[in-house]
Formats: structure tokens, C-alpha cells, sequence
């Protein structure tokens, strides 16, 4: 099923009034900094959260009862938990309290990386994979689960699919 960019919109506006004041702002302000970060992406309402879409899902945010949660790419995460203080985290979410949200700053470095996602054609196989370039050539890159791999140049067929969302 299919939903108009209005319709998606009206969902999100209805779901951020339905919440307290002290996470309405939280919410705004972390929808506003998308918006402006990534102006090609989509918003959607999955999973009964905001979230924004560009190739793929960018982010989810949403409000729970005593904090306000980031939704991100596990990897992502991984590149960026060292760096935010003040927050609790699971696998793919930074959870942190509506009076004291992540710096727009860190919002705006952590949705302008992305992982590159690359179609990749190993004897003949074709892979979608996450990757690293360096020097022109992908040097790594993880397939579904499977440990990271390196490759000689000659023996890929590299199309990349998407990047940064700026």
C-alpha cells in the first residue's frame, strides 16, 4: 500500500501533537534538522514512528515516555557512540532525554554518513554490499552477515547504488 507525501506528513504532525510539550520540541527540532540536512528525503510514518527515507530508510525518531530515541544503521551507530556522551544506547537507537537532545551537529554528521552501498558482481554473482573506497578501488566490504573481504580490483564489477544523503 502506497501513502501520498501528504498523507505521511499529516501522520507525523498528528503523532508530534499527540505528544508532551517537553518532547514536542525535541521531536521539531529533530525533524527540522532532516529536513534541512537531507531536503531530497522522503517522510514516512513506519512502525508507528516519523522517519525519513532517501534510498533506503535514513532514520526513524520517536518519543517514549521518559526520553526521545534516535533510530539509525546499526554501523552507523557503531561510528558514532563513541563520541555522544549523556545518552543510553541499543543496537541501532541513541535514547536521551527530551530537555537535553543530541547537538544538531552530531544529528546533522550522523545522517551525512552513510555507509556506500554497492552492487557487486563477483564471478558473476551479484552482491549488494557495504563498502569502503580507497584509492578508487572498494579495499573491503561486507556481505549480509559475512565477514569483511578483501578483494583484488580485477576480479569485481563495482555499481554504486547510493551514499551520503548531502
Amino acid at each position: 500500500m502506497t501513502f501520498s507525501p501528504e498523507t505521511e506528513r499529516k501522520k507525523i504532525d498528528d503523532y508530534i501533537i499527540s505528544q508532551p510539550e517537553k518532547m514536542r520540541a525535541c521531536l521539531e527540532m529533530i525533524r527540522q534538522t532532516i529536513r534541512n540536512t537531507a531536503p531530497s528525503a522522503e517522510e514516512a510514518f513506519s512502525y508507528r514512528m516519523p522517519s525519513f527515507r532517501l534510498h533506503g530508510m535514513l532514520v526513524y525518531y520517536a518519543a517514549f515516555t521518559n526520553h526521545c530515541s534516535l533510530f539509525v544503521n546499526p554501523e552507523v551507530l557503531s561510528v558514532f557512540k563513541p563520541r555522544i556522551s549523556g545518552c543510553s544506547f541499543t543496537k541501532s537507537a541513541i535514547k536521551f532525554p527530551a530537555d537535553r537532545p543530541l547537538p544538531e551537529e552530531m544529528l546533522v554528521e550522523i545522517l551525512r554518513y552513510r555507509p556506500v552501498l554497492y552492487e557487486v558482481v563477483l564471478d558473476g554473482v551479484v552482491h549488494r554490499a557495504a563498502g569502503v573506497i580507497a584509492a578508487g578501488n572498494i579495499t573491503r566490504f561486507c556481505r549480509r552477515g559475512k565477514k569483511a573481504d578483501t578483494f583484488a580490483p580485477a576480479c569485481l564489477i563495482i555499481r554504486p547504488l547510493w551514499c551520503s544523503a548531502a
